[in-house]
């Protein structure tokens, strides 16, 4: 699991080095084709692709079960989660610290969702958990 939390690590800084404002370089508005490619590079697979949602996984990152994007009419980047396999706290909080310093502190803690928010540009961000207290990250595109 730490040679895992080190490589999303070094994924994260290199992103923010970048001034790339999403996980794994992705950002709301990008092109499915640019978003792809990027993805192929940075070692994932595509693995299931239904209507307007893409769903990736990365057999070098043993925490990360599936990246899934979803994509426009016009195949365009919207929405789009990363859902973890590893239900510890130590992942969690650690999610939690290296979004704070990607996006900054985050606006708010949702008491009945039970969820971290950030408010960043064209969407939302959220840290929380999902089946079997599986931790989830979703840039939500247009939702305050």
């Amino acid at each position: 699991m730490k040679k895992a939390m080190l490589i999303f690590g070094m994924i994260l800084v290199a992103i923010s080095m970048n001034a790339v404002p999403g996980i794994y370089g992705l950002e709301f508005g990008q092109k499915f084709t640019d978003v792809d490619v990027h993805l192929s590079k940075a070692g994932f697979k595509q693995i299931l692709k239904e209507d307007k949602r893409v769903t990736y996984n990365r057999e070098s990152e043993t925490t990360l079960e599936k990246l899934e994007i979803h994509i426009d009419d016009k195949g365009i980047l919207g929405t789009f989660s990363a859902f973890y396999n590893d239900s510890s706290d130590d992942l969690y909080y650690y999610l939690l610290d290296e979004l704070c310093e990607l996006h900054g502190d985050y606006a708010y803690y949702d008491d009945w969702f039970e969820e971290y928010v950030w408010e960043i540009d064209g969407g939302s961000l959220y840290l929380c958990y999902g089946e079997f207290d599986y931790p989830i990250v979703e840039y939500a595109e247009g939702v305050y």
